[in-house]
């Protein structure tokens, strides 16, 4: 159900133009001897494992959902089509949070590649953050979220879940990179779900790449929410530093590593 309300979000031709061009990827066979494509389908998209923290998690989104409680959005994250300056912390959990199938896939991606230094950018509620905290208790995970409101609450989200890996940077995302970039930091692995205009994730991306592992792991959110993304995406999938891109339709995934070879396929994560 998940797709079927992402989709909700695209006009009506360019919603069956995007499943009709993922359809034809989808066709493409897989290639043989690439072990991490392998070993991600079977451990990340087809393990159904039911994990000790997923309970914890889903109570906390449970509770969320049922709370009325107003909090100031301006700004929403650029790209949003929402446009209220105020809403419910239960329409955030509902329509901007990352449902929870997605948040498993994060946490059994994080499993299977096992990073030590995790960056966010896009925070809101934290409940994606505590999936990436879960998964790797050892790990350091940096989350950015700049509307302080939401900082405040998902700051209180990890508390009350004992989560202590994590360290929210409350600013935007370009202030957060040069910070980080000062810090000499080297991430494995990078979630960017915060911001959907094509542009800022192409700078983004220039940014990050100085701080990131050689073989690092990007994951973006919503790479099909307007054309400008969907652009964006396809251009970050020719980058020189790109060895291999899975489409998840949704989401998609970057694997960075300096050897030439890239490799672009798409996989069914499922309705």
């Amino acid at each position: 159900m998940a797709d079927i309300l992402y989709v909700w979000h695209l006009s009506a031709w360019r919603m069956w133009a995007s499943w009709l061009r993922y359809g034809i990827l989808l066709l493409k066979p897989l290639p043989k001897h690439n072990a991490f494509l392998h070993a991600f389908r079977r451990h990340v998209l087809r393990d159904k494992r039911h994990y000790y923290c997923f309970d914890a998690i889903e109570h906390l989104r449970q509770q969320l959902l049922r709370d009325s409680r107003a909090v100031p959005v301006t700004g929403w994250g650029a790209g949003s089509r929402h446009r209220r300056n105020y809403a419910p912390i239960s329409f955030l959990t509902r329509h901007v949070s990352l449902p929870p199938r997605y948040g498993r896939l994060l946490f059994r991606l994080c499993l299977q590649v096992c990073p030590q230094n995790i960056l966010e950018l896009g925070t809101g509620l934290g409940l994606a953050t505590l999936y990436l905290a879960a998964s790797q208790k050892t790990a350091r995970v940096i989350t950015v979220e700049g509307n302080p409101h939401l900082a405040a609450l998902a700051r209180s989200h990890f508390a009350l879940l004992g989560c202590s890996n994590v360290e929210l940077m409350e600013m935007s995302f370009d202030h957060a990179l040069s910070v980080l970039q000062t810090r000499a930091c080297c991430f494995d692995m990078v979630v960017i779900d915060g911001d959907h205009r094509g542009k800022a994730t192409l700078r983004y991306m220039t940014t990050l790449l100085p701080i990131l592992a050689q073989k690092a792991l990007v994951v973006l959110d919503d790479i099909r929410w307007s054309g400008d993304m969907a652009k964006a995406w396809h251009q970050l999938i020719m980058h020189p530093s790109v060895c291999l891109s899975i489409d998840l339709f949704r989401m998609g995934l970057l694997l960075l590593d300096h050897n030439p070879g890239p490799n672009h396929v798409a996989m069914w994560y499922g309705l």
